[in-house]
């Protein structure tokens, strides 16, 4: 029974970090949007002096409706990996589960976090390295 104790021990330590999680999450996807809006605007033609060829990109109503239904499904994946937190502890059985917890909720929420600013990044580096 001590080991079941733990086990709910563990969810409810993840699950009162879930709220944290998902605002860093909310907070990373539009910061992340507008980052990429920057982008395109820094590599979109305007008048004479034009960095690059975006004339075929926009920005829309519907592609703003369209990416935020995107990221909820990314939401959606991340908190289920987000779940798996606590299940770890079944498999590794750490010795300091505390520690154990604190690093995988870190290490876990910077991945989380830095992940959808991939998208500004190399949609930047594909516009670079194009022209």
């Amino acid at each position: 029974m001590p080991w079941q104790a733990s086990i709910a021990d563990a969810r409810a330590w993840w699950e009162a970090r879930r709220k944290l999680y998902n605002m860093a999450l909310v907070l990373a996807g539009l910061g992340a949007f507008a980052c990429y809006a920057a982008v395109l605007e820094h590599f979109s033609c305007s008048g004479v002096n034009c960095a690059g060829n975006v004339e075929d990109t926009e920005i829309t109503l519907f592609t703003i409706f369209f990416q935020g239904l995107g990221y909820l499904v990314a939401m959606a994946v991340a908190n289920v990996a987000f779940s798996l937190g606590a299940v770890t502890e079944t498999f590794i059985r750490p010795k300091n589960a505390m520690r154990w917890r604190r690093t995988v909720f870190a290490l876990g929420l910077a991945v989380s976090v830095a992940l959808p600013f991939m998208v500004p990044v190399l949609v930047a580096l594909q516009f670079a390295h194009s022209h």
